[in-house]
C-alpha cells in the first residue's frame, strides 16, 4: 500500500499538532489508517544514560529499540519523506510542518492575514484560523478554516492528499 500525504505547516504556536492530532482521530473515525511524521528544528537524541543512548553514544549508524509492542528505531541521517513512505502501512501520512515540500496542504497561523509569514511557500489549499481570529481574507483568496472544523480539513485531506513517489 502506497499512502497519500498531506501536510500541516505554520510556525510555532499556530496550532499544528492541534489540528494534525483532530485529523487523526477524523480520518481513524472514517475508516482510514493514518500515520504521521512530525518535522523539528531539532536533533532528539535518545534519552540520555539508557542503553540505546550508549550506543548512540558509540557511533551505532542506527539503533532499534523492540519495546513489548512497539519499535523505535534512529539513523544518523534525515530520511526523504518518500524513503519514510516506502515502509509505511496506512491510507494516509499527515505531516506536521516541511513547509517547503511538494505536498498539499494547509497552513495554520494566527495572523488576520498570513499572506507575508506564507509568501515562499506552496501547495497550500486553504488557511487554517483560532475560532475567534478575524477571518478577512486579506490578500490571499485562500479559503479559511477554523481550526475546530476539522471536518472540512479532513475533507481536503480525502481530496488533495498527494501520492508521493521517487519521481515526483
Amino acid at each position: 500500500m502506497t499512502p497519500r500525504v498531506f501536510a500541516v505547516s505554520g510556525y510555532s504556536n499556530s496550532g499544528k499538532t492541534t489540528v494534525v492530532r483532530g485529523l487523526v482521530r477524523e480520518l481513524t473515525d472514517r475508516g482510514y489508517t493514518v500515520a504521521t511524521i512530525k518535522s523539528t528544528n531539532q536533533d532528539v537524541p535518545p534519552p540520555n544514560g539508557t542503553d540505546t543512548w550508549h550506543h548512540w553514544k558509540a557511533g551505532a549508524v542506527q539503533t532499534t529499540l523492540l519495546g513489548p509492542s512497539t519499535t523505535t528505531i534512529r539513523y544518523r541521517r534525515r530520511w526523504d519523506v518518500r524513503e519514510i513512505l516506502e515502509g509505511c502501512d496506512a491510507d494516509f501520512v499527515i505531516v506536521e510542518g516541511m513547509k517547503h515540500e511538494p505536498i498539499p496542504r494547509v497552513w495554520c497561523t494566527r495572523l488576520a492575514d498570513p499572506t507575508k509569514e506564507m509568501s515562499d511557500i506552496t501547495h497550500i489549499l486553504a488557511i487554517v484560523m483560532p475560532e475567534k481570529s478575524a477571518m478577512s481574507m486579506g490578500a490571499s483568496r485562500l479559503p479559511r478554516i477554523r481550526r475546530e472544523d476539522i471536518d472540512k480539513i479532513a475533507d481536503l485531506v480525502e481530496q488533495h492528499a498527494a501520492l508521493l513517489t521517487a519521481h515526483s
